[in-house]
């Protein structure tokens, strides 16, 4: 045995012993990795075309975490879009259509889903992989992350999506509520069954015609089990998918820079867009965002918030007259959701509070909304005395901070005050709490129904005309870069 070959055993050997420390009992195919002729710090920054494309993009949301599982924002999921793939995706107009799934079939009884996944994709290079060079996406990497989902100190909002796949119920519970690892007899999901490295089939408990567009949610894209537990490299901070960008930075102010990808195997992602690099950057305040959009440091702002809405709209979508020859906007049917909740506590004197709510004419609270009142709220009489101050959960939802403070101002002072509450869970302290949503995951995630009132928001944007290519789309979450183009920076 030569020494190529020697080193080339010694790598698989490597790899192998590597994914088995990763905690999961899934035998995992090694594959070849990609050539490579140039480190991966160095593609990024080579660039062959003639012109170079770059767009910087406003959010109002916060970026904390870059795993898929803890996306619990609409900005967090744009930039995970360009960054990640799912099996299935979503086009302009809302219609499911495949990303990493090449072919599916289902069976007649419309419970077994066999999908071929694409031969040629492969994961970003970084320090994720011990070569440094990302290796090709596997059926295996779908059932571990799907399976990861289920796990104790996750969200469950990814695994409420999988919940009708034979087994998973009780393999969530049991990852959940079985506190000792070695008392667990299941060691994965029995209704996701990896085939061979390119084939995974999904047995379903019932037949579900929502099953792919489920598949197509931004909880549930893919990404390499090496990303999982790798210190201050881990997912959470150095997302690994196989998008057509790559992650660069993010620094200290919240700023996030993503790249192309310009490595060897770039010609097989799934999406090409001209646009080489692309930053977000964070509004902590609607004012700041919308001046550095106003000097032409921000291109595009996909999602205003409600008081840049109020500055350029007319309450129907349209843009002002004053800004109509200036800036261009985008609208559709996806919205952002939010729903306020009682929280019923012996601690909190939630009748007063609830009678005063009654009265209230929400639809006067101008936040181009529209609100639906649950029949749990119902009408509320009450001849008690106010608390002073009623304590709401905290949120980052700009939508719902600037809601909660024009309750407070024109409905519930001077007789009491709603003051946010520092931790972001409710107490028996807690009044009222907020849980957010959007157009896409309402209809395929079951809510909890007792809210007292359910607030949709358009999706509403901004971009200056000299951008070209940015279309109205009816996805809540997604950027869609293909077609966009931006003149050269002076």
């Amino acid at each position: 045995m030569n020494k190529k070959q020697i080193f080339r055993h010694t790598l698989l050997l490597l790899l192998l012993i590597s994914m088995g420390a990763c905690g999961t009992s899934d035998t995992v195919t090694v594959v070849q990795d990609r050539p490579q002729s140039v480190t991966p710090q160095d593609t990024a920054d080579v660039y062959t075309d003639e012109e170079f494309q770059e767009i910087t993009i406003g959010i109002t949301d916060s970026v904390d975490n870059f795993d898929p599982l803890f996306a619990d924002n609409l900005s967090t999921m744009r930039v995970l879009s360009l960054i990640y793939d799912g099996l299935f995706t979503l086009d302009r107009s809302g219609e499911v259509v495949p990303a990493i799934a090449d072919d599916i079939s289902v069976s007649d009884d419309g419970r077994e889903y066999r999908i071929q996944i694409k031969s040629d994709l492969f994961f970003h290079d970084g320090p994720a992989f011990q070569s440094g060079i990302g290796r090709q996406l596997q059926a295996s990497d779908i059932k571990w992350a799907f399976e990861r989902a289920a796990q104790a100190g996750v969200p469950a909002t990814a695994s409420d999506l999988l919940m009708n796949i034979e087994g998973y119920s009780s393999y969530t519970k049991e990852q959940r509520e079985l506190f000792e690892p070695r008392k667990r007899v299941l060691d994965g999901v029995s209704g996701i069954v990896v085939e061979n490295s390119q084939t995974i089939v999904f047995l379903l408990e019932e037949p579900d015609e929502d099953f792919t567009r489920k598949l197509a949610s931004p909880y549930l894209f893919i990404y390499p089990r090496e990303s999982i537990n790798t210190g201050d490299q881990n997912l959470a901070n150095r997302p690994v998918g196989t998008g057509a960008y790559t992650f660069r930075e993010k620094t200290d102010d919240g700023r996030i820079t993503l790249a192309q990808d310009r490595s060897e195997n770039a010609t097989n992602r799934l999406e090409q867009p001209r646009i080489n690099r692309v930053d977000f950057v964070i509004g902590s305040e609607e004012r700041t965002l919308f001046q550095q959009f106003a000097r032409g440091d921000i291109q595009w702002i996909p999602e205003i918030g409600p008081e840049i809405s109020l500055e350029l709209t007319d309450g129907q979508g349209n843009l002002g007259t004053s800004y109509r020859e200036i800036y261009s906007i985008t609208q559709s049917q996806s919205a952002r959701t939010l729903y306020f909740y009682f929280n019923h506590s012996d601690q909190v004197n939630l009748p007063w509070l609830k009678n005063r709510l009654n009265e209230a004419e929400l639809t006067s609270i101008d936040l181009h909304a529209t609100f639906e009142m649950n029949e749990h709220g119902g009408v509320f009489e009450s001849d008690q005395e106010p608390d002073s101050t009623y304590l709401i959960s905290y949120t980052d939802d700009i939508f719902a901070r600037n809601f909660i403070s024009r309750l407070q101002r024109d409905f519930i002072e001077p007789d009491a005050s709603l003051n946010l509450f520092e931790l972001r869970v409710p107490t028996d302290r807690t009044a009222m709490f907020v849980r957010s949503s959007d157009s896409f995951h309402d209809p395929i995630i079951q809510r909890n129904s007792e809210f007292w009132t359910k607030m949709s928001i358009p999706v509403t944007g901004i971009y200056l005309p000299t951008v070209s290519g940015i279309q109205d789309s009816e996805v809540p979450w997604k950027l869609f870069l293909e077609s966009v183009r931006v003149p050269e920076q002076d």
